[in-house]
């Protein structure tokens, strides 16, 4: 559940982001439902249905709606961080993430940036869900991370006449090898801010909870 409600939250994050940014005559939403192919389908779809399938005898401790809500929130809320970045760089130097100074191809490189960034926050994300391991959960990651890198690697050299990749069509032909410190800080931030938000939500859990143990 907390796979999914993240990608929600994220979804409403970006979409109201980039509805006031083409409201005031920026650019647009710039993702497609191909390029959230391997969050959907491999760090979420694939992934869920066989965690959901693993036997567990552990009693719940808390509120279902709650630990849900821990799990989605602050992941949601640092990927979406770390995916802005990206075009946070393009406005201040627009031709930094490409090797040409055309404005569009700059743009989408910031898009390609943002999209691996939040792929590999996705697959972060699923492996603290998925702590503590055990052989199953090992099993089961390690799948849909070869799974979705494979497809990653196939779209980057299987690409159309416009640059964009058949599987996931991310916008590789502008992008340069100037991404990389920028995709280290974005997932990095990104994993700063889950933690943190997670960390702050657990104290308030905590407060909360004592307060009714004593009413």
């Amino acid at each position: 559940c907390s796979l999914f409600l993240n990608k929600t939250i994220f979804a409403i994050i970006t979409t109201i982001v980039f509805l006031v940014s083409g409201l005031s005559g920026g650019r647009i939403y710039p993702f497609s439902t191909s390029n959230l192919l391997i969050w959907e389908v491999f760090a979420i779809g694939i992934a869920a249905f066989f965690l959901a399938l693993q036997p567990n005898k552990e009693r719940v401790s808390g509120s279902f709606g709650s630990n849900v809500v821990y799990g989605a929130l602050p992941s949601a809320v640092g990927n979406a961080v770390g995916v802005f970045i990206p075009f946070i760089v393009f406005l201040i130097s627009p031709t930094f993430l490409t090797h040409t100074t055309d404005i569009d191809v700059a743009f989408d490189a910031s898009v390609a940036l943002s999209i691996l960034v939040f792929t590999i926050n996705s697959y972060v994300v699923l492996f603290i869900i998925c702590t503590p391991m055990d052989r199953y959960r090992i099993i089961v990651f390690s799948v849909v991370a070869a799974l979705g890198l494979g497809v990653g690697i196939a779209d980057f050299f299987w690409r159309r006449d416009t640059g964009h990749g058949e599987l996931i069509s991310v916008p590789w032909n502008g992008l340069s090898v100037q991404f990389i410190p920028i995709l280290i800080l974005s997932v990095g931030l990104s994993l700063g801010i889950f933690l943190l938000l997670r960390h702050l939500l657990k104290k308030v859990n905590k407060k909360v909870s004592g307060t009714e143990e004593k009413q």
